[in-house]
């Protein structure tokens, strides 16, 4: 999540970002679109909800290293 937001702050064309949601639907679950949320549904805070917290204290972070753009070596 930090590093995602440290991304968008290299590009000068986004002014707003946003988290996909805030608590996880189910649990346990297999349907990946229930767990991108920042809070679990029994009220425990992932990980993610401090880095967010942090991000969002930084109003979006600072700049970041944006991804592995090497390609992969062969043998």
């Amino acid at each position: 999540l930090t590093q995602a937001y440290g991304c968008l702050a290299n590009d000068s064309y986004v002014t707003h970002a946003q988290w996909f949601t805030l608590f996880d639907t189910t649990y346990p679950g297999l349907a990946e679109m229930n767990h991108y949320g920042l809070i679990q549904p029994g009220g425990g805070k992932k990980a993610s909800y401090n880095a967010f917290k942090a991000v969002a204290a930084k109003n979006g972070g600072s700049p970041a290293t944006c991804g592995d753009f090497d390609a992969p070596g062969l043998q």
